[in-house]
C-alpha cells in the first residue's frame, strides 16, 4: 500500500512543464545558498526520504559543484524558493528504469 505523497505545487508544475526552480538546501549553516536546478523526478530513497533527483544548473555547492551535475534533496530539506521562467530539455542520463535510486517514483518528466 502507498501512503499519499504531497508535493509543493510549484515543484509539481516545474517538473510537467519543465521549467527552472530557484531553491535553497538546508543541511547546515554552510548549505544555505540558492541553487537553480533542472527537476526531474521525486522519489522515495532506499533510505525512506522524499527525494528530488534534478540537475543542479548553478548556485552553492558544499560539494563544490563547478559545473552542472545530478543531485539527490532529501525534499524535508529543500526550500522552493521560485519557479522560473526558463526551461530546460529531459538529461540524456536520466534512466527512470534505475530500481537501485528509485525505490518509488511519484512524479517525473515526460519526454
Amino acid at each position: 500500500m502507498t501512503s499519499e505523497v504531497v508535493i509543493d505545487e510549484r515543484l509539481a508544475y516545474a517538473i510537467e512543464h519543465r521549467r527552472q526552480l530557484e531553491i535553497r538546501y538546508v543541511v547546515g549553516p554552510q548549505s544555505r545558498g540558492p541553487r537553480v536546478v533542472n527537476p526531474h523526478v521525486v522519489f522515495t530513497a532506499s533510505t525512506g526520504a522524499l527525494s528530488l533527483h534534478a540537475v543542479q544548473v548553478s548556485g552553492f555547492s558544499s560539494s563544490g559543484l563547478s559545473a552542472p551535475g545530478w543531485r539527490s534533496f532529501d525534499l524535508a530539506r529543500v526550500w522552493v524558493i521560485k519557479l522560473l521562467d526558463s526551461t530546460f530539455e529531459v538529461d540524456d542520463e536520466l534512466n527512470l528504469a534505475n530500481d537501485e535510486l528509485y525505490t518509488e517514483i511519484h512524479l517525473a518528466v515526460s519526454r
